[in-house]
């Protein structure tokens, strides 16, 4: 069976609980492989994820990544993935809440945007982390390409562009380049 690496912290809401990432992924018929990293040391996230990857039985056919506010996970995650030369990776920014609320400090965000963010091979930004990613605002597909194209284009290819689904939402796949 296929399984799944989730990696994020978690809080008792309805937004951000590891919870509604491992019903998912199950409801699809995957195992789950939860990693919560709540307050955990740049050493703690590096043993943890140790522990999944070095366990041939366990090793993850998939990583989904969600909110991470704490410089020492997004580091930690980050030299763990290039380690384990990490594949399908699937990251939701949580940056910016749905109302708009900033979730993290400007340093997180740098290490994100520099050292996780070109390892996904999805990016699932919010319509204001699209924004703040592209660093305009964003009202039509060609936007979007055009400044993905300019910040991305040393890491990751364009493969693909889709189709508007709902006013303000873009469908973009990249491959890493």
């Amino acid at each position: 069976m296929y399984s799944i690496l989730t990696i994020s912290e978690s809080f008792d809401n309805d937004l951000f609980d590891i919870s509604l990432d491992i019903a998912t992924i199950k409801a699809f018929g995957y195992d789950a492989l939860p990693l919560a990293v709540n307050n955990c040391t740049r050493l703690e996230v590096a043993s943890a994820m140790n522990e999944v990857f070095a366990n041939g039985t366990s090793h993850p056919d998939a990583i989904n990544i969600g909110i991470l506010t704490e410089n020492n996970v997004v580091l930690g995650v980050a030299e763990r993935l290039k380690r384990y030369k990490a594949h399908t990776i699937v990251i939701d920014p949580a940056l910016i809440s749905e109302d708009g609320s900033v979730l993290v400090t400007e340093e997180v965000f740098n290490n994100l945007s520099s050292k996780l963010y070109p390892l996904a091979t999805i990016l699932t930004p919010n319509p204001y982390e699209l924004e703040l990613l592209a660093g305009m605002e964003v009202h039509s597909e060609e936007d979007l390409i055009k400044r993905v194209k300019v910040n991305w284009e040393s890491v990751m290819n364009p493969t693909s562009s889709g189709r508007v689904d709902n006013p303000g939402t873009y469908t973009v796949t990249y491959t890493p380049g």
